[in-house]
């Protein structure tokens, strides 16, 4: 259950362009303090992860879309998935969304999330 290279990189490029980089956990050590914080309660900059929450974002929509079978250890990458429903959609005459639009929101919402506490920025 995880998201690709290709993805996972993508997905850490969008959280760099909108200037969250900063906040990224450096190692695995400070991502659990990181979680473990956020779980607790704790706002501000001690329980933020841009990249870790966007992660989450995209494992719920996943979840949301797919159903569990997502999280089995063959299943894709939850965003090589939506690319290839996507596919298979547009094929069919519909529009949706794909796995970049995922990425771009979910880093969107963390740049949102950002500007509510008062670590970036003002408030849309």
């Amino acid at each position: 259950m995880k998201i690709c290279s290709a993805h996972w990189s993508a997905l850490r490029t969008a959280i760099d362009e909108r200037g969250l980089s900063s906040f990224v956990s450096k190692d695995g050590e400070t991502a659990v303090r990181t979680l473990t914080a956020a779980l607790q309660g704790t706002d501000g900059k001690d329980a933020f992860d841009p990249l870790l929450q966007a992660n989450f974002a995209i494992w719920s929509n996943a979840l949301e879309s797919f159903g569990p079978d997502i999280t089995k250890e063959d299943a894709p990458c939850p965003l090589c998935a939506m690319d290839n429903h996507a596919a298979t959609c547009a094929e069919g005459g519909c529009k949706n969304e794909t796995g970049a639009d995922w990425i771009k929101f979910a880093a969107d919402e963390q740049l949102e999330n950002a500007r509510q506490m008062g670590l970036l920025g003002k408030p849309n």
